[in-house]
């Protein structure tokens, strides 16, 4: 029974050290992360402009609704491969340097006791 109550206090003293010592995520990967949703909303506008200038094009009266979709569709098809193409490059540059960094942001372990694996 006390091998039991010794290896939970254990635990429990591990789970205490843990929550003490626990860092802040590697601000790459969040970074990373929101990047990379700007990246994904980017190119699934791009790839819907065609479809809101061949709709405009059938109905003229249509953006005059919504002056701002003329405006955002036209940006895109001007700008949306710069757009994506510096975005894809900061998402490349973002995941170099969360990699790089990784180690510091991970807890050392200790190593196992030589004499415990049996």
């Amino acid at each position: 029974m006390s091998r039991l109550t010794n290896a939970g206090s254990r635990a429990e003293s591990e789970m205490a050290r843990r929550r003490r010592g626990a860092r802040c995520p590697n601000l790459f990967y969040v970074g990373l992360l929101v990047v990379s949703t700007v990246f994904v909303m980017t190119a699934l506008a791009y790839l819907i402009v065609p479809s809101i200038v061949w709709r405009a094009s059938q109905d003229p009266g249509l953006l005059g609704e919504n002056p701002g979709t003329g405006r955002l569709a036209s940006w895109l098809d001007q700008h949306g491969p710069t757009a994506l193409a510096g975005q894809f490059g900061l998402m490349v540059v973002l995941s170099l340097a969360a990699m790089a960094t990784d180690h510091w942001f991970v807890e050392r372990r200790d190593p196992p006791l030589s004499g415990s694996a049996s």
